[in-house]
């Protein structure tokens, strides 16, 4: 038996990093797949049962180059097409009845991934890599391999990526990294402000070098936009790394533990959470899911109040003399969702 392969996360949007997360999943999917027919198999068929299986189909089709020579088990070409292209074939009484549009999603796996990398169709993007890893995951959560919890992951990073968080380095790291540079920035923007003004005041001559100097300004508040927008990606993305600690519990439930140890305030007028321990808003560490979740909770705490905060993002409160779950930062409401697709 080869080694299985897990899914590697890509760092960055580069083609390289993407390739890379397409083929390390589609080699762990072939793993998982195969030792799943070989558990359900050799109980019944021995351990030569591939053998024995490759043999009639060569008198079934023997120029077929796919059963010329012994196929490699965890080859997801094999592992598919052979169920998927023989009605009598044992491995499809392995996998069971399927409804139909999963069983469409496994038929598809070869021709997307394998004939698409293999003939250049596309350039490698997040996008693609996030439509793949939703294709393994939706397949792999049916029969329950484990390549579903990683291609779960994989949607995560791509999410992560896309709103601009880095990787490469400890999320501790990268995340002072950011802040220093955003620091850096609003010092420099604050500064070169005073210098529009001043050259704003000192009559027709400096009109020219004052257009300049407010050029300038502009393109540093849009690098200190983007940078504010990276820093609050990775801090949601450091954030979600504690994802063992999630509770799956549906807002409302009662909290079955003590209440995170840190606590903010729901403010009464503001949508947002006020951090008294870094004197700051939510919001300018997470960003605008912190207003937005300010909202969700508001249904529990109206007039606001003390909300306790897990390293992974769910809120817990004393709602009625319980403690009750509020939801997670990740919680997203129809209206949000409205709000990102407009």
């Amino acid at each position: 038996m080869i080694p299985r392969v897990g899914t590697a996360l890509p760092v960055d949007g580069s083609f390289g990093e993407v390739i890379k997360g397409t083929q390390t999943m589609l080699r762990a999917f072939g793993w998982d797949l195969g030792k799943y027919y070989h558990d359900k198999m050799c109980p019944k068929f021995g351990d030569d049962w591939l053998e024995k299986l490759v043999e009639v189909r060569k008198q079934q089709h023997p120029d077929v180059p796919m059963y010329k020579k012994l196929p490699n088990l965890w080859d997801p070409n094999f592992c598919v097409n052979e169920p998927a292209k023989n009605t009598d074939s044992p491995l499809k009484q392995c996998l069971g009845p399927m409804p139909l549009n999963v069983w469409s999603k496994f038929k598809s796996i070869p021709f997307k991934f394998r004939n698409r990398e293999q003939h250049f169709d596309e350039v490698p993007a997040l996008q693609t890599l996030r439509a793949d890893a939703e294709l393994i995951r939706d397949v792999a959560s049916f029969l329950g391999l484990p390549v579903a919890e990683e291609a779960t992951e994989l949607i995560a990073r791509v999410d992560a990526l896309e709103g601009g968080a880095v990787f490469g380095g400890a999320p501790e790291e990268m995340v002072a990294e950011l802040a220093r540079e955003l620091e850096e920035y609003q010092v420099k923007h604050k500064a070169q402000a005073a210098e529009v003004a001043k050259a704003r005041t000192t009559g027709e001559a400096a009109k020219a070098d004052a257009e300049a100097a407010a050029n300038e300004l502009a393109v540093m508040a849009e690098t200190i936009a983007g940078l504010e927008a990276a820093l609050e990606a990775q801090r949601n993305a450091q954030r979600r790394t504690f994802s063992d600690e999630y509770v799956d519990l549906a807002a409302g439930d009662v909290w079955p533990a003590a209440p995170p140890s840190r606590t903010l305030r729901l403010l009464g007028h503001v949508g947002d959470l006020y951090d008294p321990a870094a004197t700051d808003l939510l919001s300018n560490e997470y960003g605008a899911i912190a207003v937005r979740a300010a909202e969700r909770w508001r249904e529990f705490l109206p007039h606001g109040g003390n909300v306790h905060l897990s390293r992974v993002g769910q809120a817990v409160a004393l709602v009625s003399g319980t403690w009750t779950y509020l939801g997670s930062l990740d919680d997203y409401s129809a209206e949000d969702q409205l709000e990102e697709v407009v």
